[in-house]
């Protein structure tokens, strides 16, 4: 008989920025080579979460007209690699050009709410259900060796011919190349960091704070940010020591890190007002100032992309370690959620504003039992944080109107 975990959903889920190009009516990938940009859709479909790999493949989740599909650009051609009566979504890719992905059965939303969701891989030639039960699997996760890494209400590693569960409880697991994976999950008191080495699970964290959403570089280095519901710093530990690289009087979240050790994460500096921060082994830099600025991504070089408001549309923006450069500025048109690769290569999701968002991310909403997430205006942003407290789940959510 399968364990159930003592929490039985440990979750945060960071939606950043506008309502994305996931609520949108229609949205394209776009993407830049270091030279020019290239749209790799065309409507009227949604089209969203791109994700690229070092060869510049291309794979994110599309709607075939009822449903979503999962779509990889192999550098010359568009393939569709699902067409079933399944939600495909949150695709990742490793630099084989391998894909995995969440498919619900049933249910709507990230969490296939009132459904069921298993986990596939694409190895180049053919699909592997790697799941097949009667709960959710989700957030999966992909390194270059083909080893896979998702929540299944505890966290579960695929390497390459068996699954095993590697914790009874976890969220948001994340795996590097040398087959190593961090989540964070309660303690019985407060979420707290753990890793697997290949050998044996680490309790990395043992704090009265939450510490959430670990990422790790190939060296085992991880970053995190943790705090409480009202604050939030961001953590870096080195292997050895856990360093504490901000300490102010407002939000640090959504880090992420390189294989040099350097970290880039989002502040919100004053209500209103979000900014990219860098650290580069060495001093903290504040990329930009001021703005609102949202989901940066870091390469080995130190590149970073992101995506920032200035007036009703974002735009794409590189720091390529001199300067900061604007991919696109199309004016109406939101580009938003980039990614970036070793190459400098960029792909994001684009589309035109719309009053539906009110309407879609409303419908999103009550998934999760919420009458309505806007007020008066076009909805902005908003933050839904799923905060275990006490073995029950609170849900937060920060909201602004333009």
């Amino acid at each position: 008989m399968r364990r159930l975990p003592s929490i039985v959903l440990l979750a945060t889920l960071v939606i950043l920025g506008t309502v994305p190009a996931e609520y949108a009516q229609s949205s394209e990938i776009f993407l830049y080579d270091g030279v020019s940009t290239i749209k790799l859709t065309d409507g009227p479909s949604t089209h969203m979460h791109p994700k690229i790999n070092d060869s510049g493949w291309v794979v994110w989740y599309g709607s075939d007209g009822s449903d979503n599909e999962i779509f990889l650009y192999d550098g010359s051609a568009v393939i569709q690699l699902t067409d079933n009566s399944r939600n495909d979504i949150l695709p990742e890719i490793n630099d084989a050009g391998w894909v995995v992905w969440q498919g619900c059965d049933s249910g709507v939303g990230y969490f296939c709410d009132g459904g069921d969701s298993e986990i596939f891989l694409y190895d180049g030639i053919s699909t592997t259900k790697l799941t097949d039960n009667n709960y959710n699997d989700r957030w999966p996760q992909i390194n270059d060796n083909g080893y896979v890494v998702w929540d299944g209400g505890g966290i579960w590693l695929y390497d390459g011919s068996t699954s095993s569960e590697l914790a009874d409880s976890g969220a948001l697991p994340q795996i590097n190349d040398n087959n190593w994976v961090c989540w964070y999950a309660s303690d019985g008191s407060e979420p707290e960091i753990f890793l697997y080495d290949g050998s044996g699970i680490t309790q990395i964290t043992d704090n009265s704070f939450s510490d959430i959403a670990p990422e790790i570089n190939d060296d085992g280095w991880m970053v995190w940010y943790g705090g409480d519901i009202d604050h939030y710093e961001i953590f870096l530990y080195d292997g050895s020591v856990i360093t504490q690289l901000t300490d102010n009087d407002y939000t640090d979240y959504n880090p992420k890190i390189n294989n040099n050790g350097w970290v880039v994460w989002e502040g919100w500096v004053v209500s209103g007002n979000s900014e990219i921060f860098l650290y580069d082994g060495t001093s903290t830099t504040e990329l930009t100032n001021p703005g609102n600025d949202y989901r940066p991504r870091i390469n080995d070089n130190g590149w970073v992309v992101w995506y920032g408001y200035e007036g009703l549309a974002s735009d794409v923006l590189l720091y390529d370690g001199t300067g900061i450069s604007r991919l696109t500025d199309v004016t109406g048109y939101s580009e938003e959620v980039p990614d970036i690769n070793n190459s400098g290569y960029v792909v994001w999701s684009g589309e035109i504003p719309s009053e539906s968002y009110t309407a879609t991310a409303n419908a999103e909403a009550s998934v999760y039992g919420i009458d309505s997430l806007t007020g008066s205006g076009i909805f902005n942003e908003m933050i839904l944080l799923l905060i275990p407290v006490g073995g029950v789940i609170l849900l937060r959510i920060l909201r602004r109107n333009r």
